[in-house]
């Protein structure tokens, strides 16, 4: 029994002096005295990462490899050294698609249409619309529409003046700007997977009707700074006689304007059409009048937000980001 104990301490020395050697050599190259060491260091790793994975999709933490195993100081070390960098690297990718395949099995089709809509405008504004940050936390809405106008929305329009193939994709009040004179006018923006239709905002009365695939629109332009002023810029096919154009093209200020553009633009790409947007930082956006007359609009940047008539056209004040 006493010879076992002693044995036994002496194998206990034994591999405690070991392990005080590899912890004194851990930064060597691999030899007979520091592999067990580094073996204990890698598999304490293993033990310690199961525990510390992130649990949640946008935790990008990860428990890093022990600084002893990260450095290769010998081409003769390379491989082992560099094999729990390279196990810890394998691992933290294969946690990631774990948790976004999981996020997204559990996702609703709402939220995942929240999402798509969120990553078509970082797709289009990120960058060149200095209202774009203000929206990203703002969960985009399915409608815009005032609810006293539900009603008599879904009677006169939906029901009756609306094509019975077109589906209502979005509603937004805004304030239409005349091409001539530059009236503001109040007015309901409807958007279909087909069409954009201008309403009387009381009335509920069609004033405008703007189709996707007929070529009805070439684009949009709009201001880089933080205003809500877009051009809808039309090619319209009514002429007089000296082969004008009659109609030209829209100005409105449009309230959530991220939201509303996006919107817009998902449901020409539903048309199998595009439209371009330009943004303008400073100088002046040209518009089309009727009979093939121009105006412009003034864009400067200001500490407050203005929208005036000048004697040569509009004025848009706006600041930088909002």
């Amino acid at each position: 029994m006493a010879q076992r104990q002693l044995q036994h301490r002496r194998r206990a020395t034994d591999i405690i002096r070991r392990f005080i050697r590899g912890f004194m050599l851990r930064h060597a190259p691999p030899c007979p005295e520091n592999a067990l060491f580094i073996q204990f260091v890698r598999c304490a790793y293993l033990f310690r990462l199961r525990r510390l994975l992130p649990r949640a999709v946008l935790d990008k933490s990860w428990p890093p490899c022990p600084k002893g195993l990260q450095e290769v100081r010998h081409q003769l070390v390379a491989p082992p050294r560099a094999l729990c960098l390279q196990t810890s690297s394998l691992l933290r990718t294969l946690n990631r698609k774990n948790l976004v395949l999981r996020y997204r099995r559990t996702l609703s089709l709402a939220r995942k249409e929240q999402l798509t809509q969120k990553l078509v405008a970082s797709e289009l504004f990120l960058g060149r619309k200095s209202s774009y940050p203000a929206s990203v936390a703002t969960p985009f809405a399915d409608t815009r529409l005032p609810d006293a106008l539900k009603s008599d929305f879904y009677t006169k329009f939906d029901a009756k003046m609306k094509p019975h193939h077109e589906t209502v994709q979005y509603c937004v009040p805004v304030i239409k700007y005349d091409r001539h004179g530059y009236k503001t006018r109040h007015r309901l923006l409807v958007l279909t997977d087909a069409a954009i239709y201008l309403l009387d905002d009381k009335t509920l009365r069609l004033k405008e009707r703007l189709p996707f695939r007929e070529g009805g629109l070439q684009g949009i332009v709009m201001t880089a700074l933080a205003d809500e002023m877009i051009v809808v810029k039309l090619a319209s096919t009514e002429i007089n006689n000296n082969n004008a154009p009659l109609k030209g093209d829209l100005i409105l200020s449009v309230p959530h304007t991220i939201e509303a553009l996006t919107k817009m633009v998902m449901a020409t790409r539903m048309a199998n059409t595009t439209l371009p947007i330009e943004f303008v930082h400073d100088g002046t956006i040209r518009h089309n009048m009727s009979r093939g007359s121009q105006g412009q609009i003034e864009v400067s940047v200001g500490e407050q937000l203005r929208v005036a008539k000048t004697k040569t056209g509009l004025a848009v004040v706006s600041p930088d980001a909002m």
